[in-house]
């Protein structure tokens, strides 16, 4: 009965649509699952609602009851992982992880979210990391060279993976594992690329995605694989033809322009770009501030060209997994050092010279000295 009562405020037109959406969202998803059976029809009309609230509730009940979710997400992809956020493990079937592993190799829905809703929902993650195995595996032995749909997939089945804690991770999947940023180090790197007046986000997007002239951080080799020459980019800046990266709006290579963040610091750096390879799809190891630190210019005050970057840091050597880096130094303790090891070292050596010389000093004054005869 609650259940009818509710479709008719939802087709009321006397109330404003968004505003019934809000209010009675909410009581849809507490429905009872007998309820939600008894209004099928009815979610029906609904699933091409104009308002976002009423589609994506509608979805969500469809979902608990069962439906084909392939026929959902054929219908709105973005709306059925919109509503499957909104439910909990209780509401939905056993069958919903596994089934949007499914539609997210297949192509159908957008794989990291449809990943990490699996990862979130699932009860069973041994089944649910052998699904995700199955889809890293193929992008395993490829170098970035062969960069493409396989390793976009493998690094969302990566991320869907490490949202699971590690006293959860199931045996055997060792080989599986990424270091995993600490959400502190995420922060700071995330309030860096939106920084208001020098942040990342004017030329390469909130989301990564790229803009006019600048090429996209989300799926990008260059950004995702060796972190050195990751840090080279942002550390001394990049300029020439990104062959291995076409803009969307034309198919062809970017031939842009980067100038170096020298506003940062090293540290700020390296969190900015662990930020960036954790982001958006991307899953690839922290940047640790020593690799930031040997990240070497070709010369002094001048940009990295693009194919002379990549003869030093070439993409066949480059692979989904590797050795861990070193643990990352603490970015909210650490401050970088007020002068540099020449400096200091030059620094020492005087000071021990000052004390030789005092010291000798010393005992050439406090020696007792026989006259010279007249």
């Amino acid at each position: 009965m609650q259940g009818k009562l509710l479709m008719q405020v939802a087709k009321d037109s006397r109330f404003d649509p968004a505003m019934t959406a809000e209010a009675i969202a909410p009581l849809l998803l507490d429905l009872p699952r007998e309820a939600v059976f008894a209004i099928s029809s009815e979610l029906d009309a609904l699933l091409d609602s104009e308002t976002p609230g009423l589609r994506s509730a509608a979805i969500a009940l469809k979902v608990r009851s069962g439906a084909p979710l392939g026929e959902l997400a054929e219908r709105d992809p973005a709306a059925l992982l919109d509503a499957v956020t909104s439910l909990s493990s209780e509401q939905t079937p056993d069958t919903l992880p596994s089934t949007l592993v499914d539609l997210a190799k297949a192509g159908k829905l957008d794989a990291g979210v449809a990943i990490l809703q699996a990862n979130r929902l699932s009860s069973d993650k041994t089944a649910l990391f052998e699904r995700l195995s199955a889809l890293a595996d193929p992008a395993m032995e490829l170098s970035y060279e062969q960069w493409g749909p396989p390793h976009i997939l493998a690094m969302a089945a990566l991320a869907g993976m490490h949202q699971t804690p590690d006293a959860d991770w199931p045996a055997g999947y060792d080989k599986y594992r990424v270091a995993r940023a600490d959400e502190a180090t995420l922060q700071i790197g995330k309030d860096i690329y939106f920084t208001h007046d020098q942040g990342c986000y004017k030329c390469h997007g909130e989301h990564g995605e790229g803009t006019s002239g600048f090429p996209p951080l989300a799926g990008s080799p260059m950004i995702t694989g060796d972190p050195v020459r990751a840090a080279k980019i942002i550390k001394h800046g990049l300029q020439g033809e990104l062959a291995h990266t076409l803009n969307p709006a034309d198919g062809k290579p970017f031939n842009a322009q980067m100038e170096p963040l020298s506003q940062f610091n090293e540290a700020q750096m390296a969190a900015a770009l662990t930020y960036i390879r954790q982001s958006w799809g991307n899953f690839a190891s922290p940047v640790t501030v020593q690799a930031v630190a040997t990240a070497k210019g070709p010369k002094q005050g001048m940009m990295w060209d693009a194919s002379l970057l990549l003869a030093k840091h070439p993409f066949e050597r480059d692979r989904l997994t590797g050795p861990l880096p070193p643990p990352s130094i603490n970015l909210q303790k650490w401050s970088p050092p007020s002068i540099g090891l020449p400096v200091m070292l030059l620094a020492v050596g005087f000071c021990m010279l000052l004390i030789l010389v005092a010291t000798y000093a010393g005992k050439f004054l406090n020696t007792p000295h026989t006259p010279t005869p007249a």
